[in-house]
């Protein structure tokens, strides 16, 4: 009984206990029944509930008939529909709110990882969204073994690769290559001079040494052969190897301009922000215009995430334009020198891992 009056709309309604009995006539008359009926004899008052179509029929009769009948509360559905009514953005909040809320069993939610050590959570990520998974995408575009097939396809790294969907959630199992076990089967190779230079000390521990301390080598020359001559066992075919030290010589270059240009940023910038949700993308804000200048493009996504790595479907697109002009500037010699100096040790450095520099000499021109 209360379900319904709520779903109908209920008055609570007063009368005097002088007038009771003249209001239950009234009811019994007008085949209406009064619902959690009170007596309140500190007040002098007897309460009851009424559905509001049987406060609209009863009101002007007990008037006629000089009842004193007032309504003390009214509720239920129709009165708060009429309220909601009265207040459209909240309607509209509403309607959007369940919207989401159907919507969302249709698209991805998350994407669940396991498995990956080498590969690093972000890495897998990004290759899964370039295969069509990731938070936001369509479940009914979402092909699970296409998807994993293209992954193990994209990375050596991933030797199996498993993508199951439960709900809103996308599970992504791989399992990573082991290195590969040395072949057991000798291929004969030589042991070749990178460059010219003068043999200092010969290294080779496996295959037939060719050269010979103060011997002068080219580049590409045969330092170790990889096919060994025997008296006992004839021809025996291996892999050369070792090191063949040698002296040579490399010239390194540094060009160090004195006249030069710099960007000179003018402060004017322009933007770009798109919303992105559940796969689809808008634009909010757009200030761009025609860039018939030069500019600094920096382009940053992000994705909202909740509980730590969790990646939710939404978040933003932020691309900046940052203008600038190429502006004239010069250096003194002194600087320049300095500059060409840290690129020579820079180089130097680069190469210290396959060379070690003995001697070194350095010119410097102004040309």
């Amino acid at each position: 009984m209360r379900l319904l009056l709520f779903l109908l709309g209920y008055c609570r309604v007063a009368v005097s206990l002088a007038d009771a009995t003249a209001f239950f006539e009234l009811c019994r008359t007008l085949g209406i029944t009064p619902k959690a009926p009170k007596r309140d004899e500190k007040q002098g008052v007897f309460f009851c509930n009424l559905t509001r179509r049987e406060q609209r029929t009863l009101s002007p009769a007990a008037k006629a008939r000089g009842l004193a009948l007032r309504t003390v509360r009214e509720g239920g559905a129709p009165l708060w529909l009429s309220a909601l009514l009265h207040r459209p953005c909240l309607v509209v909040g509403i309607l959007l709110a369940l919207s989401v809320v159907v919507l969302s069993r249709f698209f991805v939610w998350e994407v669940q990882l396991d498995g990956n050590a080498t590969v690093t959570d972000a890495e897998l990520r990004e290759e899964l969204r370039q295969v069509g998974v990731a938070a936001g995408t369509p479940l009914f575009r979402l092909d699970g073994q296409a998807a994993a097939v293209a992954l193990r396809d994209g990375d050596s790294r991933i030797a199996y690769a498993a993508i199951t969907v439960r709900g809103t959630v996308v599970k992504v199992q791989i399992r990573e290559s082991e290195p590969e076990p040395p072949s057991k089967n000798i291929t004969p190779a030589n042991l070749v001079a990178r460059c010219d230079g003068v043999v200092t000390i010969p290294l080779v521990f496996e295959g037939e040494c060719l050269v010979k301390a103060g011997e002068v080598v080219r580049a590409g020359q045969i330092l170790a052969s990889g096919i060994k001559e025997s008296e006992n066992n004839g021809i025996r075919l291996t892999r050369a190897a070792g090191q063949v030290l040698a002296k040579t010589t490399k010239t390194y270059r540094v060009s160090v301009p004195l006249a030069y240009e710099v960007k000179s940023y003018t402060g004017r910038t322009r933007g770009e922000l798109s919303l992105l949700f559940f796969g689809f993308s808008g634009k909010v804000f757009k200030n761009t215009g025609n860039c018939d200048g030069k500019y600094d493009i920096i382009n940053k996504t992000v994705m909202l995430s909740a509980g730590g790595a969790r990646e939710l479907p939404f978040g933003y697109r932020l691309s900046l334009w940052q203008e600038y002009e190429s502006v004239p500037a010069t250096r003194t010699a002194s600087e320049a020198l300095e500059l060409g100096y840290a690129e020579l040790n820079a180089r130097l450095a680069a190469d210290a891992a396959t060379r070690t520099p003995l001697s070194r000499t350095v010119s410097v021109t102004g040309d």
